[in-house]
């Protein structure tokens, strides 16, 4: 008899054990199968890499727990569960973890993007994609790629350069400065945004020649229409004058106004003011001051008229409207098609793939197979499944899931027993609606309680265990309150029966709402600072204080004002690599070596080494000095000036890596090596893995990503912390503060956002198009007002969860610093909402005192304060590899380096004898060799591959790979010099320049012990030295070799 599938949805609000019940979840399924490697038919899925790292480190420290320490309460609590014995558990738990400790592997708990790259790195032949293809993340650079690429084709393609054409002259009639690769780029990002996937499947198949006919319908409509609203406003103004009514018997002149900017064609924002409202009601249109009682009559009466004209008018005005806002995006749309195919094109030749694409290939899988063959393709097989952060699950996401988890629960194992799903989220943080986020998905799980044919099992965290009892019933009263501005009653519902949360019996706690005048940045600053002040005065370190903020531009505002203080800050923007002055050195040396003549770089290069030297003194005359002559000569007086320089030799002789550690070396980095210079090092490492790793390439990603790059903040840090609500999201602190609350839920109309409409004119062949969000939307029929309402339900949606994550992350103390309102504003703001709690707990907010909730002498959990060094950011990375670099003390060429690394490169592109000319001829096209020193290396390259001991594995007929990728689990990736595997042995070939060493077998041992899980041949490591005479050394015995 099958086991009864399991479904599980875990509703757990902020600070209520959600991880807690994911790990005990998780360890109770693989301890009550018999199977000790049970773990591997698990799959846990989150959405960042530090939650992945979180869960994994908790499973472990928990197995590990349960092994060591005699009473536990989780490990009682299971062993109820499974119904076995404690001691039982014990012994098992070592068993499993030492198989999960062998097999780390297996033991998956990914990230949602992990898991979908792996599934398409299984069908990456069904794609056209090659198994090596490389993801790229930083999509935008690709687009703009893909937009040139559809640029260049003008004067080529006929139908391509008439839209192209006819868009600049549009562009210019209307004004519209916006440059045509920004536009296109816009349009070109909604391919890989899964919100925009239903709309972009409608117009796939509609080609060029398609909008082109339609826009000319569309137009004909627009004009058609702008004459009839013109003819309906000339009719009714001709009336009003039959009548003796002028401008004067108007209020404002308002009627007679409108009706005249439509005759001469002005359209704009003609409904924006409160005519249509006064004409229906008959109220403030005409004038009874210095007008006869007869004339006032005769208008009074004539209102409804004007009424009537004025509907029918505004209807052609709106139709007129629509076309022209969908005249602004047309053309980049109907370029669309073409982008798609351009991008799939490009993808395929360039063997890349773009991480906005994976869930759509993945879509494509999903209906194309059944569960079973993916499982075959991907080498696993899940029966159970923990999925963290649900609320945050993209539609297509979730579909692409829900086979797997079909599968899971209708099937059985050979014990006969069912798969599980065990969901975990909350929709009160689905803060993620941006990027594809749905929380619909788990309010309909909730609701509906059935997943196919499966009953789901819901269940709510009732307590917070993370913060002091006052927090608690702070916010449970607060968003009681504030419920009331939500507008939708469906999601009021919800948050009603899901807001409130237990106390844990921790007393203590305190809330301070601090209001302003108005909304100037320097008073919440100013605001902020004594609060951290006071804070520190109550016992909390710097640490354990945090201060969250909506905006990016708020971060870095409020971080600039408190670095000029005492107090110790750290932000996302202080940890920007590009911050960095030793980068920045290297960045100018890359750009000098571009522009040779660039006055700015060599003056950035002298700025540093002036300071590192202590040479401020007699700066403008090295300045001044620094400007003459070569490239060459600028080298040669840095040396001179400083003794540190570059040679620009090696920058066209070395790899992009290599070159960064050269110049790391040559200009005296070494000795000033930090965390900044270990994550570049990692960022040019990674670049230097592309095809095109050039020095152009590398200053052209560095430009765009160096905004994004920072160095991760340790955890134990102690300075005040700075982060954007986002970014805190899963996070806790003893204190936040939270200035610059008194944000409208909805977006600033100046942020340009757009949405998808339909086009419902009979003869329109394409079916939707794009217009800006405006005012007048809700106006363009009753698809725009479902539009714009359902937008507006959405803003508001995001602006509370964002509220609340912010509000829940305290254990604490918090404290709000928002603006003193004097009367109730007609929209809602976060201002009013925390204006009208203070007034309903009976006081009144005033700019003099906070008002205070909780402890007012402020009982606080033991804070303990660590010693606060002033290098926060001390490398915690191990720099033994450092050892091996020899610096450079003068600029006299390491020619035996630079020897050392041409011979490598020329060996890696020899298999066999044969090769050699080739390799040489390439090197020398490429830049590597010099012609003159063509006939060297010939002879060097003869004698290594008839070397007597090398001879057979160079000969023709074995396999060979060189410098060839293998990704070790656990350890990384090794990539050996040369590995040839012939009928009888698998070689393994260390090249080696310099003199013979005790500890150069260390490294090939490692790879001759790695290779003997992937071949049964046997192993023969060789170290080749290569100097004048060719030696090679034969590792015997290499198994019982101890690596240390």
């Amino acid at each position: 008899m099958m086991g009864k599938p399991s479904f599980n949805l875990i509703n757990a609000s902020a600070g209520s054990g959600k991880t807690y019940s994911l790990v005990f979840e998780y360890i109770r399924e693989f301890l009550s199968n018999s199977n000790d490697d049970h773990f591997r038919s698990l799959l846990a899925l989150t959405f960042t890499n530090k939650a992945v790292n979180e869960m994994k480190s908790r499973v472990i420290e928990t197995l590990s727990d349960f092994v060591k320490k005699d009473q536990l309460e989780m490990r009682f609590e299971i062993s109820k569960k499974i119904n076995i014995e404690e001691l039982e558990i014990q012994k098992k738990s070592e068993r499993i973890l030492k198989n999960i400790l062998y097999d780390y592997a297996g033991f998956d708990i990914l990230t949602l993007d992990t898991f979908t790259h792996r599934i398409i790195r299984a069908f990456a032949l069904d794609f056209k994609l090659p198994k090596s293809f490389e993801v790229v993340v930083e999509q935008d650079e690709i687009l703009k790629e893909l937009i040139q690429i559809i640029i260049d084709q003008v004067g080529v393609e006929k139908e391509i350069t008439k839209s192209l054409v006819d868009f600049v002259y549009y562009k210019i009639d209307n004004n519209d400065k916006e440059s045509i690769n920004d536009r296109l780029l816009q349009i070109a990002r909604l391919i890989l945004n899964e919100n925009d996937r239903e709309f972009l499947k409608k117009l796939k198949n509609n080609s060029l020649h398609d909008f082109k006919e339609t826009q000319k319908i569309l137009n004909k409509i627009k004009f058609k229409e702008a004459l009839k609203a013109k003819v309906n406003a000339r009719e009714i103004l001709d009336k009003l004058a039959l009548n003796g009514l002028d401008e004067s018997i108007f209020y404002r002149g308002s009627v007679t106004k409108h009706f005249s900017l439509i005759v001469e064609n002005k359209f704009e924002r003609i409904f924006s003011n409160s005519l249509e409202k006064n004409l229906s009601q008959g109220t403030r249109i005409v004038k009874k001051t210095n007008n006869s009682e007869e004339l006032i009559m005769i208008a009074n009466n004539m209102i409804p008229e004007i009424y009537q004209y004025f509907l029918k008018a505004k209807e052609s005005v709106l139709k007129f409207n629509l076309i022209e806002e969908l005249n602004k995006q047309w053309t980049p749309l109907s370029l669309m098609a073409e982008m798609e195919k351009t991008l799939n094109k490009y993808q395929i030749e360039e063997k890349k793939m773009l991480i906005g694409q994976f869930n759509e290939k993945i879509s494509e899988v999903i209906q194309d197979y059944d569960a079973p063959f993916i499982y075959e393709r991907i080498g696993e097989k899940y029966r159970h499944f923990f999925i963290d952060e649900f609320q945050d699950t993209s539609k297509l996401q979730w579909a692409n899931l829900k086979p797997l988890l079909k599968h899971a629960l209708e099937s059985e194992d050979l014990n006969g027993k069912s798969g599980s799903v065990f969901l975990v989220g909350d929709p009160k943080q689905a803060i993620y609606r941006w990027r594809g986020g749905n929380v619909h998905m788990f309010l309909d799980l909730l609701s509906n309680k059935k997943f196919d044919q499966t009953t789901i099992n819901t269940q709510s965290l009732p307590i917070n265990f993370r913060s002091l009892d006052n927090i608690v019933e702070f916010n449970n009263t607060f968003f009681k309150g504030a419920l009331e501005s939500l507008t939708d009653l469906n999601y009021r519902s919800f948050y009603e029966d899901s807001f409130y949360q237990k106390n844990n019996n921790s007393p203590g706690g305190k809330i301070e709402i601090h209001f302003t005048e108005n909304k100037m940045d320097s008073v919440h600053v100013q605001k902020t600072i004594e609060a951290i002040l006071e804070a520190k005065k109550q016992g909390f370190s710097w640490g354990s204080m945090a201060i969250l903020v909506r905006k990016k531009t708020q971060a870095i505002s409020i971080f600039e004002s408190i670095s000029n203080t005492e107090i110790p800050v750290v932000s996302i923007e202080s940890l920007l690599l590009k911050k960095s002055s030793s980068i920045k050195l290297l960045l100018s040396v890359l750009r000098l070596n571009l522009k040779p003549e660039n006055s700015i770089e060599r003056i950035n290069i002298c700025r540093f080494l002036i300071e590192k030297n202590n040479q401020n003194q007699i700066s403008h005359k090295i300045f001044k000095e620094s400007l003459e002559g070569s490239l060459n000569d600028f080298t040669r007086f840095l040396e001179i000036k400083f003794g540190y320089s570059f040679d620009p030799r090696s920058i066209q002789n070395l790899n992009f890596y290599e070159l960064i550690e050269s110049l790391i070396s040559s200009l005296g980095l070494l000795n000033h090596f930090d965390t900044y210079l270990e994550f570049f090092l990692d960022y040019c490492y990674d670049f230097s893995n592309q095809s095109k790793s050039t020095i152009y390439n590398f200053i052209k990603e560095w430009e765009r990503d160096s905004e994004k790059l920072t160095i991760p903040l340790p955890d134990d840090n102690q300075a005040v912390r700075i982060m954007t609500i986002h970014v805190a999201k899963g996070l806790e602190f003893p204190l936040v503060i939270l200035p610059f609350l008194y944000s409208d839920f909805q977006p600033d109309p100046r942020i340009k956002r757009q949405t998808w409409y339909p086009i419902e004119f009979k003869e329109s062949k394409i079916d939707y198009g794009r217009i800006n969000f405006s005012s007048r939307l809700e106006n363009y029929g009753n698809y725009g007002k479902k539009i714009s309402d359902n937008d507006k339900i959405q803003n508001e949606l995001d602006a509370f969860n964002i509220l609340y994550v912010a509000l829940t992350r305290a254990s604490n103390k918090i404290v709000v610093i928002t603006t003193l309102l004097e009367k109730a504003k007609n929209y809602k703001n976060y201002a009013q909402l925390f204006n009208d709690y203070v007034i309903n707990q009976g006081s009144t907010p005033t700019l003099i005192n906070p008002f205070v909730y909780g402890s007012k002498k402020g009982q606080y959990r033991n804070i303990k304060e660590k010693d606060f060094k002033n290098n926060l950011l001390d490398p915690r990375i191990n720099f033994n590899w450092k050892k091996h670099f020899k610096p450079e003390t003068s600029l006299e060429v390491n020619v035996k380096r630079l020897k050392g690394i041409l011979i490598h490169r020329l060996l890696s592109k020899i298999k066999f004898e044969s090769d050699i000319s080739w390799a040489i001829d390439s090197s020398i096209r490429e830049g590597l060799l010099n012609i003159k020193d063509k006939l060297y290396y010939n002879e060097l390259l003869q004698k290594i591959v008839n070397h007597k001991d090398l001879k057979a594995i160079f000969k023709s007929g074995n396999i060979v790979y060189k410098e060839k990728e293998i990704l070790l689990p656990n350890e990384g990736i090794i990539r050996p010099d040369r590995i040839v595997i012939t009928k009888i042995n698998c070689y393994v070939i260390d090249y080696k320049t310099g003199s013979p060493n005790t500890d150069d077998k260390i490294q090939i041992v490692s790879y001759s012990k790695h290779l003997e899980a992937i071949t049964d041949l046997p192993i023969e490591p060789l170290l080749v030295y290569i100097q004048e005479r060719i030696q090679v050394k034969k590792i015997s015995n290499y198994k019982n070799t101890i690596i240390t």
